[in-house]
């Protein structure tokens, strides 16, 4: 579940809708700085919530006084780069609920973990976030930890679109002042928000662990004090029981009070950073999205395509750029042809067939994982490599209606845990080749493979290099 988060955390980065850069957004050095100065006293009010140690004030203060002091042409290309990201808006209600949880601590101490037996002799939750005496074991409100997260986005998104600003200045030479100083300072404020983000996520996780570990441990300090009972057994024997049954309930109530934190999380910055948004044409998908596109989409070279839900009602082609699809449908074909990554699934459903073909070296990781194909899945003629399904819940299987075809293949290709409804065919791959735990409806059949590899596949028929598998 740690995993989980830390991956949902990361891939949460992608949900800022970008919007088109135009006169819509357009913006002064002035009101950059009044950005920018609102983002680092954002972080900087994150501080006290987080771990002792995470907020290096005095470098995030530093980077507001160059701020405050830069030069209007030194913001004028950041202004351009920002300006779309609205800032204000976005940090307003987190720095609203980082101020309500600050002030409540003034007058409220958090309530902690109630004990359901009691902690002396017994071991007590002592972890790096915790008190000394194992009581004061408060766990941060979702919503202070959800305030958190949007700030620590805001900035990383601030902080690339601040560098893609300084790459412009490299090719057009003289323009947008000593933009790499300006890009530095950005830098700072990145990682100060980061550094209290992953904070304030440890403390979390760091006070679970805590309570199970006290929890076990107690349990171990009662299973070692039986073996000195020498009368009134079974009367012990029913305060032992009680005890078990209590931790046992303590630490099932943590793991799903963190399961509901960590659901209730994600679902509301989903729903915050992308709610019915679409791109505004066929060709501009560039950010993250989560309405439902009317049409065909295409996705070229410098664009980073993300569906979190909603989806496509035609068809989509990756031609370069990058694609992501989680929880969203396309009504059509996907078809990936000769350049581009993508990360397919979990949750996509596909409503005719992908395909991927002529893929160079040194593009990827490329996956395939937890879709739903309602027709043919192919993947052949490329040299980058692929997952289709894969032996890890991280990449769940696949489903696929019709046939899955692995063919004339450089690079490495695994195919697992895949419930296929036709055929399974896998040839003339130069690449290793993975075949394990597969559902096949028909054949199973691989020829001509440089190296395979596979094993506990279902088949009616298996042939060729996998006649054993």
């Amino acid at each position: 579940m740690k995993k989980l988060l830390a991956q949902s955390m990361r891939t949460c980065t992608f949900m800022f809708v970008l919007g088109a850069v135009g006169s819509a957004f357009a913006q002064s050095p002035e009101q950059a700085r009044t950005q920018l100065l609102n983002l680092i006293d954002a972080i900087r009010e994150l501080g006290p919530i987080g771990p002792a140690g995470a907020l290096d004030s005095g470098r995030l203060q530093n980077a507001r006084v160059q701020i405050e002091q830069m030069p209007p042409a030194d913001l004028a290309k950041i202004a351009q780069a920002i300006a779309p990201l609205n800032l204000a808006s976005r940090l307003a209600g987190a720095r609203s609920t980082v101020a309500a949880y600050s002030n409540s601590l003034a007058d409220v101490k958090p309530g902690g973990v109630k004990k359901l037996v009691d902690p002396a002799p017994f071991p007590v939750a002592d972890g790096e976030c915790t008190s000394a005496n194992g009581m004061d074991t408060g766990r941060l409100p979702a919503s202070v930890v959800l305030a958190a997260d949007v700030i620590y986005f805001v900035a990383e998104l601030v902080d690339d679109e601040s560098h893609d600003a300084c790459s412009e200045v490299v090719v057009v030479a003289g323009e947008g002042g000593n933009l790499a100083a300006a890009c530095t300072v950005v830098d700072v404020t990145y990682v100060a928000a980061h550094a209290v983000d992953e904070g304030i996520h440890f403390c979390d996780d760091d006070l679970t662990g805590a309570v199970v570990d006290a929890n076990y441990a107690r349990l171990d300090y009662i299973n070692t004090n039986l073996n000195g009972v020498d009368m009134d057994v079974t009367n012990g024997f029913t305060s032992v029981g009680t005890q078990i049954t209590n931790s046992n309930a303590q630490i099932a109530s943590e793991f799903s009070a963190l399961d509901t934190h960590i659901s209730g999380l994600l679902a509301a910055l989903s729903f915050q950073l992308t709610k019915d948004t679409i791109p505004t044409s066929n060709s501009t998908c560039d950010g993250v999205y989560g309405g439902f596109y009317p049409g065909n989409l295409t996705v070229s070279a410098g664009q980073n395509c993300v569906f979190v839900s909603g989806g496509v009602t035609g068809s989509v082609q990756l031609n370069g750029g990058k694609l992501t699809m989680t929880n969203t449908q396309v009504s059509g074909n996907v078809q990936v042809n000769g350049g581009g990554t993508f990360s397919l699934g979990p949750g996509l459903t596909i409503g005719q067939g992908l395909y991927i073909s002529s893929l160079p070296s040194g593009t990827g990781p490329n996956r395939v994982c937890g879709t739903m194909v309602q027709g043919t899945l192919q993947f052949q003629n490329n040299a980058s490599a692929v997952l289709i399904g894969s032996p890890s819940a991280a990449c769940a299987g696949n489903t696929v209606s019709g046939d899955l075809l692995v063919s004339a293949n450089f690079a490495a290709t695994t195919v697992d845990n895949n419930t296929v409804t036709g055929n399974l065919v896998d040839q003339n791959n130069a690449g290793a080749t993975h075949v394990f735990d597969n559902v096949i409806g028909h054949d199973l059949r691989c020829q001509n493979d440089t190296l395979i590899t596979g094993g506990g596949n279902t088949a009616k028929f298996k042939q060729g290099q996998c006649a054993t598998f």
